[in-house]
């Protein structure tokens, strides 16, 4: 298990802060479970006013580590194949000098709004003290990866303590 906080810095347009440091708190925690790696993202508005943001989830691979001991370079490598996409799926994958094509599936939840071959973007609108999550399961070696079951934290609840915010 990894979890990540993040806030943002202030954020200035023409001089003046546009958006307080550490208004917007990001948690990602990852783990690995039953072949897959899973992440979520709870993205929160601690502040007063509404918050529109887009966030940018980056992927790529290029498979080597699959081949190559580090610090070695293979004489020859296979060739990277065009990532496929649909909604809410991307799909990696490698032609191996041997003719196996390994691949890595990617599922995003909830559908970003832009999906690429190698960005998820979202569009996010949280009004004063509201939260979202987002979720991605990644699974190498087949064409399917399980579906990201955002269901039980969507909410973004989380247990309180004194050390909470509120």
């Amino acid at each position: 298990l990894l979890t990540t906080d993040l806030t943002n810095p202030d954020i200035y347009d023409e001089g003046r802060i546009v958006l307080a440091k550490d208004t917007v708190h990001i948690v990602r925690t990852s783990f690995v479970w039953n072949d897959a790696f899973y992440t979520r993202f709870p993205i929160r508005n601690y502040g007063d006013v509404t918050v529109d943001l887009s966030l940018d989830l980056w992927f790529a691979s290029d498979f080597a580590d699959l081949f190559e001991v580090r610090g070695m370079r293979r004489a020859r490598r296979g060739k990277g194949e065009r990532t496929q996409h649909g909604a809410a799926t991307a799909r990696l994958s490698y032609l191996a000098l041997d003719g196996v094509s390994p691949c890595t599936t990617v599922n995003f939840e909830p559908q970003p709004d832009d999906l690429d071959e190698a960005r998820a973007r979202y569009r996010i609108r949280l009004q004063p003290r509201e939260c979202t999550s987002i979720f991605a399961a990644t699974s190498f070696g087949n064409d399917t990866a399980p579906r990201p079951d955002g269901s039980a934290g969507r909410r973004c609840e989380r247990r309180r303590t004194p050390a909470s915010r509120p």
